[in-house]
């Protein structure tokens, strides 16, 4: 079952400070929000498939690849907060990452569904390309990036 929530990422970020004052405690905490939230989102798209809602499948396998950039970019920056931005292309430049052509093509792609599921003249479009052919060959793709992202935080 997915339950929807909203948070101000300024609030969630507070909650996770740690009690000492210890940068690299810092980083991994905010690293494990990160793929802690990464999870979610992915468990999200998994249950979204299954109920048929393709469009909004894709929109929560943008967010998964999105939160795990971004801890990517917490790990290889001196600073706590990734920049507040959803290109995943963007974020990919900004850390140490080495991914092969086809996944930065990919990263593309995948950064059109953000912006297609959100604004209303985009959906049509997009609510017309999200079939469950089409969605079944993304995720499959989706996974490999997510599963070749959470093997280089390792």
């Amino acid at each position: 079952m997915i339950t929807p929530f909203c948070f101000r990422s300024e609030v969630v970020l507070a909650l996770l400070k740690p009690a000492q004052n210890n940068s690299n405690s810092n980083h991994n905490q905010y690293n494990k929000f990160w793929v802690n939230s990464s999870q979610l989102d992915w468990d999200a798209v998994l249950s979204l498939f299954k109920a048929g809602n393709y469009m909004h499948a894709l929109f929560f396998a943008h967010l998964s690849i999105e939160k795990l950039l971004k801890a990517h970019w917490v790990k290889d920056n001196d600073e706590d907060y990734p920049p507040r931005v959803h290109n995943l292309e963007y974020l990919y430049n900004q850390t140490n990452l080495s991914l092969d052509s086809q996944y930065i093509d990919e990263l593309r792609i995948i950064t059109s569904w953000n912006i297609e599921g959100r604004y209303q003249d985009y959906r049509d479009r997009f609510y017309k390309l999200s079939t469950k052919d089409y969605t079944e060959r993304k995720l499959k793709t989706v996974k490999e990036i997510r599963e070749c992202l959470i093997k280089k935080l390792q």
